[in-house]
């Protein structure tokens, strides 16, 4: 996943674990294993046309 970091337009800081953790408390809710590494890595990435918040 860390490849695509670079391509991203946004380049923004992803979230830490914690926040992710917290996030996944607040909401009920565990997120798949290659969604957290993605919002660990960046932050609202966006490929072209597509956006993945």
């Amino acid at each position: 996943m860390e490849r695509y970091v670079s391509k991203s337009a946004t380049q923004k800081n992803g979230a830490s674990l914690a926040e992710v953790v917290n996030l996944e408390l607040e909401l009920g809710a565990q997120f798949s294993s290659q969604y957290r590494e993605r919002v660990q890595l960046v932050n609202a990435s966006e490929f072209g046309e597509w956006s993945l918040g």
